[in-house]
C-alpha cells in the first residue's frame, strides 16, 4: 500500500514530502490565478518575440546582438536533466523536485525575456529621444548638470555605479535565495508576475517607440563609453554595420533598472533583514539612472507608471476567487 499522509492526525509531521504539499496548499489558495497568468504573460512574451523575429526576416534583415548567456541552452537542459532524476529519486511531491522545479520556472522566464530583448533590438522604428528631450527641456535641472556636479565627488560616483551594475546580480540571485531558503512559492509567483508584464508592456513600448538615451543626443564630456555604446548598438543594427559592441543599455524609456530593482525590493519586502539594505542599494541605483548619463527624468516617471499598473493588475488576480479542485 502507499504510504498516505495524515494531515489531521499528523500535524507534527516535518517530512519533505509534508512540506511540499504545505507549499502547494499556500500558494494555491490566494495566487492560484495569477500563478497561471504568468504562464500566459510568458506565453504572450513568446509569440510577440517570434512575430517580431519573423517579421524581420519577413523585411528589414536587421542583424543584432544575442543577449542569451552563453551555454544557455545546454544549461537549460542539464537542469531537465537533473529535475528528471529528482522526479526518479523522489517523485513530484517532494520538495526537493518541487523547489527545483520552481528554479527551472525561473529559468524559464529569464530566458523568455532574454528572447524578447533579442527581437526589440530589431525594431524598425525611429528613435523618439528628440520628442523627450523637448519635453525634458523644460524641466529646472538638466541631466548634464547633474552629471557635471557627480563628477566633483568621485567617491559617491564608484559608489553609484556599484549600485547601477548590482541590478544583473539581484536578478540573479535573490529570486535564488527565495526559493531555496525561504520557500515562499507564493512570493516568487508574484514576482514573476511583476517582471513578465512590465517586460510586456515596456519592450512593447520600446519596440514601437525606441529610445537610444542621453549620451546619444547630448553633450557631455562625463559620458563614458558604456553611455556612447546604447547608441552605437542601435546605429550599426539600422545601418547594417558590424555590431563592434554589447555594452550598455539597450531601453531607456521605461527604464528597467528602476522597475526590475522595484520587483526585486518587492521580493524581499517580507524579509526585513534584507528588504533593509536592498532598499538603501535600489534607491542609490534608481538615483544613479540619471546621475550617470543613463537614463532621462521622463523614463524614470514611465517606469513609476508602469509599476502602477502593474501592481494594481497584480492585486486584482489576487482577489480573484479561485476554484477548489
Amino acid at each position: 500500500m502507499p504510504h498516505v499522509i495524515d494531515h489531521t492526525n499528523q500535524t507534527n509531521d516535518t517530512s519533505p514530502q509534508l512540506r511540499a504539499s504545505e507549499l502547494t496548499d499556500k500558494t494555491h489558495d490566494d495566487f492560484t490565478l495569477p500563478s497561471r497568468f504568468s504562464s500566459i504573460l510568458m506565453l504572450c512574451v513568446l509569440t510577440l518575440s517570434l512575430m517580431m523575429l519573423l517579421y524581420n526576416q519577413l523585411g528589414p534583415h536587421y542583424t543584432g546582438n544575442n543577449y542569451f548567456p552563453p551555454d544557455a541552452a545546454s544549461y537549460g537542459l542539464i537542469l531537465l536533466l537533473i529535475l528528471g532524476g529528482l522526479f526518479l529519486q523522489y517523485g513530484k511531491t517532494h520538495i526537493t523536485y518541487t523547489l527545483f522545479k520552481e528554479i527551472i520556472y525561473f529559468y524559464a522566464v529569464m530566458a523568455s525575456i532574454a528572447l524578447f530583448t533579442n527581437a526589440i533590438q530589431l525594431t524598425p522604428f525611429a528613435p523618439i529621444d528628440p520628442y523627450i528631450l523637448r519635453v525634458e527641456s523644460k524641466f529646472p535641472i538638466q541631466i548634464t548638470t547633474l552629471m557635471a556636479w557627480l563628477h566633483q565627488h568621485p567617491t559617491l560616483k564608484v559608489i553609484l555605479t556599484w549600485a547601477y551594475n548590482s541590478l544583473d546580480y539581484q536578478i540573479a540571485f535573490i529570486p535564488l535565495a527565495i526559493i531555496i531558503f525561504s520557500k515562499n512559492i507564493q512570493s516568487i509567483r508574484k514576482f514573476y508576475f511583476l517582471m513578465l508584464i512590465t517586460t510586456l508592456i515596456g519592450f512593447s513600448i520600446y519596440y514601437f517607440f525606441p529610445t537610444t538615451a542621453p549620451a546619444s543626443h547630448l553633450t557631455s564630456p562625463y559620458f563614458s563609453t558604456a553611455n556612447y555604446a546604447t547608441g552605437l548598438k542601435f546605429y550599426q543594427i539600422h545601418h547594417y554595420l558590424p555590431i563592434t559592441t554589447n555594452d550598455g543599455g539597450l531601453i531607456a524609456l521605461p527604464s528597467f533598472h528602476a522597475t526590475w530593482a522595484i520587483c526585486c525590493l518587492y521580493l524581499v519586502y517580507e524579509h526585513k533583514w534584507i528588504f533593509v539594505p536592498i532598499l538603501v542599494l535600489d534607491s542609490l541605483l534608481i538615483a544613479a539612472c540619471t546621475l550617470l548619463g543613463w537614463h532621462y527624468f521622463i523614463d524614470l516617471i514611465a517606469s513609476g507608471i508602469m509599476l502602477i499598473m502593474a501592481h494594481t493588475i497584480l492585486s486584482k488576480m489576487t482577489r480573484l476567487p479561485t476554484e477548489t479542485p
